[in-house]
């Protein structure tokens, strides 16, 4: 193997480990949001529950 081809194997993983960082903030930021925007409405926050699938 040559330096350029473990370079491109190299992008690739960063790429997707930047993508994954990114969505799992995306989704915290999102339940803020949801929840902010419930909790400023008067819904009950007991009423919605989140189901956690990331660990099953």
């Amino acid at each position: 193997m040559n330096v350029s081809s473990v370079w491109h194997v190299l992008k690739w993983v960063l790429a997707a480990l930047a993508a994954g960082f990114i969505g799992q903030f995306g989704r915290v930021l999102a339940m803020r949001l949801i929840a902010r925007r419930r909790k400023k409405k008067g819904h009950s926050s007991e009423q919605y529950q989140w189901r956690d699938d990331s660990t099953t």
